[in-house]
């Protein structure tokens, strides 16, 4: 879609865009860089023809030498020049808004409203949608505010931590979460309504509530540095760091974070996201008609991640979330449980998981509560 004059341009700048925001860049100076290419962009197309208007021809009289009005001509209007009131769109003109305010650290995908798109970013919020982040993080190291440029506070030993120790910690955080996530979805998790819920896939929470963690894995670990990859909702840039933090102490040391990298927000992905070299005008209105699109897909998702490749994700609805983590990740947190818990000999548990996988093939057309990853009980 080519536009030539700006005023067509500006009436279809009303909508939403998805960014990829650089490490290191602040969201004010991502604001005024937006504006300021915009207006760049706008000035340089075909502007509205200036007014004219019309002035009397005024000459003195050959003899009294008084002045008579003898003809009218036609001229610009100065009062509107562009070297007298300046350019027709300026920064200040614009309204823009992000949907999640981001550390000048963090980079990864930004979701931004402008002018009457603003408005649209409330509504995202309502839905509780999930986002999904790739922290790189640091063991043995402890910094101020849990950034990884300022002064180191605390240094500890880590050579005791495996990744099989980590896995474990991240099982215990990952149900305890859980647990949180019916309760702020206003249903008791014994109850049909928390079965009915969990069906249909991440129970989302119905009020205001604290961050709220659906999914941690680890994707990395060679020590001292590991990567997770982390599903949430509610969660601040902030409260991820300090997540980092909290992870080092329950495996008896420190850590922090090294890189926060956003991969999701709501229902949009790096596959939506416009790199700062294409922040023009053209760019950012095909942008707006492909997040329009988007947006009118009403249709819950969740990210899943395809491959080994942290950066390799397709979108998938929560049905068929369901039907693929009945397979993976409940198996993965029972066998969890059963070596935290030491109480059964490895002879039980290969029969145990035998017997859940004859179940399993027996049963697949039907959806057992025990067997979803948001079920009734663990």
């Amino acid at each position: 879609m080519s536009i030539r004059k700006a005023a067509d341009a500006w009436r279809l700048l009303h909508g939403v865009v998805c960014l990829y925001k650089p490490r290191d860049m602040s969201m004010k100076s991502l604001y005024r860089q937006l504006a300021n290419n915009l207006c760049a962009d706008l000035n340089a197309l075909e502007q509205a023809p200036m007014k004219l208007i019309e002035r009397d021809i005024v000459q003195p009289h050959p003899v009294t030498q008084s002045l008579l009005v003898v003809g009218r001509k036609t001229q610009l209007d100065y009062s509107t020049h562009p070297l007298v009131v300046g350019d027709r769109y300026r920064p200040e003109d614009m309204e823009i808004s992000a949907l999640h305010e981001s550390d000048t650290e963090t980079c990864g995908v930004c979701v931004v409203g402008i002018n009457a798109g603003v408005e649209k970013l409330e509504k995202i919020r309502e839905q509780r949608l999930i986002n999904s982040y790739i922290i790189d993080g640091q063991l043995g190291r402890e910094t101020y505010k849990h950034k990884e440029d300022s002064k180191v506070t605390k240094r500890a030993t880590f050579d005791h931590v495996t990744p099989f120790q980590m896995r474990k910690v991240l099982a215990r955080h990952e149900s305890h979460f859980r647990r949180s996530a019916f309760e702020y979805a206003g249903a008791d998790a014994q109850s049909q309504e928390a079965y009915e819920l969990a069906s249909r896939g991440p129970p989302r929470p119905q009020m205001d509530s604290p961050a709220i963690i659906y999914s941690i894995e680890l994707l990395r670990f060679a020590a001292p540095y590991f990567s997770l990859e982390v599903q949430t909702v509610g969660e601040t840039d902030t409260y991820l760091r300090a997540y980092v933090q909290e992870l080092g102490l329950n495996l008896r040391t420190t850590a922090c974070c090294k890189k926060l990298r956003r991969l999701r927000q709501a229902n949009f992905t790096i596959d939506h996201a416009l790199l700062a070299k294409h922040w023009t005008l053209q760019h950012l209105l095909d942008n707006m008609a492909l997040c329009a699109r988007v947006l009118n897909n009403n249709k819950s998702s969740t990210i899943v991640r395809t491959s080994e490749s942290p950066s390799s994700t397709s979108i998938m609805a929560d049905d068929e979330l369901v039907e693929r983590m009945e397979s993976d990740s409940t198996e993965d947190d029972l066998d969890v449980r059963l070596i935290e818990g030491n109480s059964e000999s490895a002879t039980e548990t290969s029969e145990r998981r035998t017997t859940r996988s004859v179940n399993s093939d027996s049963n697949n057309n039907t959806v057992d509560c025990l067997n979803v990853p948001w079920g009734r009980d663990y």
